[in-house]
């Protein structure tokens, strides 16, 4: 049981951390839109990307 319970905690805490990752990288590219949006630069929207463009029909 207490096996159990070490993993499940080491497990969140990996979770937790790649949670931050991606908080932190959120915050980055919301930084720089903002910057290009001071700068009159437009920055292309996420759903613009070619990756996920491939799966919209008539797209």
């Amino acid at each position: 049981v207490v096996e159990k319970a070490e993993a499940a905690a080491h497990a969140a805490d990996v979770e937790a951390a790649e949670a931050e990752k991606l908080a932190g990288e959120i915050e980055e590219d919301l930084a720089a839109r903002r910057e290009d949006l001071r700068s009159g630069v437009p920055s292309p929207l996420p759903f613009q990307d070619e990756k996920l463009r491939k799966g919209m029909p008539g797209k």
